[in-house]
């Protein structure tokens, strides 16, 4: 694949931008999901650096193929970490939550002792729990009924009961707060009281037509000392049943690492890319290696303790893959025609 440069000059067909593109860090945290409205993929909020002071952003970015254009809308609150899924009638976005918090590095003289930590301040962090549809370019603000959850942690919309799913927490509707919530277009109601333990990412499969959830772990050694015991990885794959969550127990296990699920770029396979950069497919009981050029390996990964968001574009036939880290600046990835790009034209 080609490399784009930021701004191509003379380029013709470029949608005029109210900002500067995505400076190093503009999308951390940032939630993203496909829109069948405009046939793009969709990326709002996250985290955003102005000098020493990080905070949430408000912005909405579409995808454009080969880099983020900023699209011009009046916008929910500024956020990090929401949820947003297509909404299953096809007609937009449904975003839901996320957080609200502001972190400020103050100035560090050299330290006059060694160790002397640098401090910061971070405002109080709120938990949102509003729920928005995306629709025509345009953000809507939706009441949620009276079984909304408070906070979520997984969103993927499933076809096949025609709703938006979301895993997270309620203060009323299951005695411990967790369980697995559905939006049917008007409300959230209760689908199941159980949830898919220690996942960080859910999407629907085409092949056995139910929504996968997936967490992955690398062991690792918190006292400094490779030798020593640390914390046993794991890798875990879900399935959403008619009577709840079940945890599959597949022959292959795809290595025990973080991961992002996402349909493949011809939506006939759900695909799993993992932070060692190895992209994986659910054959319906197994994972199977799926072939992909051009990721980095393991050995040189530059995905290693990054945050995966991915979402699938079918009318560009591309996975669009934002690879974000504290300490470093945000990447996007594509996969088409079985090989990985890296995008120049993205910090």
């Amino acid at each position: 694949g080609m490399a784009f440069t930021a701004v191509v000059a003379g380029c013709g067909t470029r949608a005029p931008a109210t900002v500067a593109p995505p400076a190093a860090q503009q999308l951390l945290g940032a939630a993203v999901a496909y829109d069948p409205g405009s046939h793009s993929v969709i990326a709002f909020g996250g985290q955003h650096r102005t000098g020493r002071q990080t905070g949430p952003s408000a912005l909405t970015w579409q995808w454009a193929g080969d880099r983020w254009q900023s699209v011009a809308t009046t916008a929910p609150p500024a956020r990090s970490s929401a949820l947003m899924a297509a909404e299953a009638s096809g007609g937009g976005l449904l975003l839901f939550g996320g957080r609200a918090e502001t972190f400020t590095q103050a100035s560090c003289p050299a330290p006059s002792a060694p160790g002397q930590p640098c401090t910061g301040s971070v405002s109080p962090s709120r938990p949102l729990e509003d729920t928005w549809t995306f629709a025509r370019g345009r953000w809507k603000h939706l009441p949620a009924g009276p079984h909304a959850p408070q906070q979520g942690q997984l969103l993927a919309d499933d076809p096949v009961i025609d709703a938006v799913v979301l895993v997270g927490q309620s203060l009323a509707d299951t005695p411990d707060g967790l369980g697995t919530w559905k939006w049917t277009g008007h409300r959230w109601s209760l689908l199941s009281s159980t949830i898919p333990q220690q996942a960080d990412s859910m999407s629907y499969d085409p092949v056995s037509h139910r929504l996968l959830a997936y967490g992955g772990l690398q062991p690792s050694f918190p006292s400094g000392d490779v030798g020593a015991p640390g914390t046993v990885g794991y890798s875990q794959t879900w399935a959403l049943t008619s009577t709840g969550w079940v945890e599959l127990h597949p022959r292959t296990i795809p290595g025990r690492a973080p991961g992002v699920l996402t349909p493949s770029p011809d939506l006939g396979r759900l695909l799993l890319i993992t932070t060692p950069g190895q992209t994986w497919a659910w054959t319906g009981q197994n994972w199977e290696r799926y072939p992909a050029r051009g990721a980095p390996a393991a050995s040189r990964s530059p995905w290693t303790g990054a945050t995966l968001t991915a979402a699938t574009d079918p009318s560009r036939h591309q996975v669009v893959l934002l690879v974000t880290d504290d300490g470093a600046a945000d990447q996007t990835w594509t996969l088409s025609g079985g090989a990985w790009t890296h995008h120049q034209a993205t910090p």
